[in-house]
C-alpha cells in the first residue's frame, strides 16, 4: 500500500485497518518505506468510537534508504482500528509505502530489546555475500547454552564460519529507536569461541552513512560476557551489530535498552583483567611457605563467600589463599 499525490497543497492521507477486537495489550507490526526527503512523515494512531486518538508512533523521512520494520504496543477496552497517517508536502514528489501488517496478543518487546526466544523481534539481517546471523539453539556450531535460560533449548543469534578458509561478515540492525528518556542503558551478552573466532562490533547509527563505534571485542573467554554502555541522545537511532568470523563462532543474546544510566563496572571503564573462570591468565604465585594462592570453586567452606563474583554462583571460580 502506498501514498502518492499531485496536489498543489499539503495533504494528509489516512488509512484504517478493519475492526480489531478489544485487547489489554496487542503488538502491531508493520514494514514501511519513507523517501529520503525529510519532509515526509508517517504516524500511527488508534481510532475508537469514531474518534482518532493521539500519535502512538511516528517517523520522518531522510533516515533510511530502504524498508524498515516497526512494532507498536496498543490497547483498547473496545473494538478499534489502527490508523496510518501519511503527510504529503506540496512541491515534493514523494511516495510513502507500508506492507506486511500483522498483530499478535501481548505487548511488543521494548524498542531495541530482544531475548530471541520467540524470534528476532525487530532485529533484521543486512544481506551480505558470505555471512549472516541465524537464530540458533545450544550446540548448533555455537555455545552449548543460551544466556537467557542457560539451557541447550534456549535461543540466540549466531554467526559462524566452521568450514571456511576466509572470514565472513554478518550484520544485524535494530528498528529506528526514539528514546522517551534521553538517557538509557544498552546491554548485550555475547559469546566467542576462542581468540581466533573473529571480531564483534556494535555501532550506533543516526543515518544511512553516519555510524559511531560503541564496542569492539576479540574474545569472551569462551563464556557469555556482558557489554553495557549508556546511550544519551534525543535523536532517532539504530543499533548495528557486526560479526566478522574466521574459524569459530560469535553469538549474541539478551539485548536490552532500559531507562537510566548504566551502572559503572570494570568492563565499562575499559579494564583488561582475569575472571579466573578458564585459567589463571598467566598470573604467577610467588608465595614463600605453606600459604599459597589457589584457584577453585567454593573450597574455603565457611571461611569465605559461597559464590564467586563473576557468575554469582557456587560453580564460579576465584583465587583464594590456603
Amino acid at each position: 500500500m502506498m501514498v502518492t499525490s499531485n496536489s498543489t497543497q499539503d495533504e494528509i492521507a489516512e488509512l484504517f485497518t478493519p475492526d480489531l477486537p478489544s485487547a489489554k495489550e496487542m503488538c502491531v507490526r508493520f514494514w514501511y518505506w519513507l523517501p529520503t526527503d525529510s519532509s515526509s512523515n508517517l504516524a500511527i494512531h488508534l481510532r475508537q468510537s469514531a474518534e482518532v486518538g493521539d500519535v502512538l508512533w511516528q517517523q520522518t523521512g531522510g533516515l533510511s534508504t530502504g524498508w524498515e520494520v516497526a512494532e507498536v504496543t496498543v490497547s483498547s477496552p473496545t473494538k478499534f482500528n489502527v490508523v496510518f497517517k501519511a503527510v504529503h508536502v506540496h512541491g515534493t514528489n514523494t511516495t510513502v509505502k507500508i506492507d506486511d501488517f500483522s498483530v499478535r496478543d501481548g505487548a511488543c518487546s521494548p524498542p531495541g530489546s530482544c531475548d530471541f526466544e520467540s524470534g528476532q523481534c525487530t532485529w533484521v539481517n543486512i544481506l551480505q555475500e558470505d555471512g549472516h546471523w541465524v537464530l540458533a539453539r545450544g550446540g548448533f556450531h555455537g555455545p552449548p547454552t543460551d544466556h537467557t535460560t542457560q539451557t541447550s533449548e534456549g535461543r540466540f543469534l549466531l554467526s559462524s564460519s566452521p568450514n571456511q578458509s576466509h572470514s565472513s561478515v554478518a550484520q544485524v540492525v535494530s528498528e529506528w529507536i526514539q528514546l522517551k528518556d534521553t538517557t538509557s542503558c544498552l546491554t548485550l551478552w555475547y559469546h566467542m569461541d576462542n581468540s581466533d573466532s573473529g571480531t564483534l562490533q556494535v555501532f550506533i547509527r543516526s543515518g544511512p552513512s553516519d555510524e559511531d563505534l560503541m564496542f569492539h571485542s576479540n574474545s569472551s573467554e569462551s563464556r557469555w560476557g556482558k557489554f553495557s554502555q549508556s546511550v544519551e541522545t534525543s535523536k532517532p537511532f539504530q543499533l548495528l551489530i557486526e560479526a566478522e568470523t574466521s574459524r569459530g563462532f560469535i553469538a549474541i543474546d539478551d539485548i536490552g535498552l532500559t531507562p537510566g544510566l548504566c551502572q559503572v563496572n570494570e568492563t565499562d571503564l575499559g579494564f583488561a583483567g582475569c575472571s579466573f573462570e578458564n585459567g589463571t591468565c598467566n598470573w604467577e604465585d610467588i608465595s614463600v611457605g605453606q600459604c599459597r594462592w589457589m584457584r577453585g570453586r567454593n573450597v574455603t567452606g565457611n571461611t569465605g563467600p559461597p559464590v564467586d563474583h563473576t557468575l554469582g554462583t557456587n560453580l564460579g571460580k576465584a583465587k583464594y589463599t590456603h
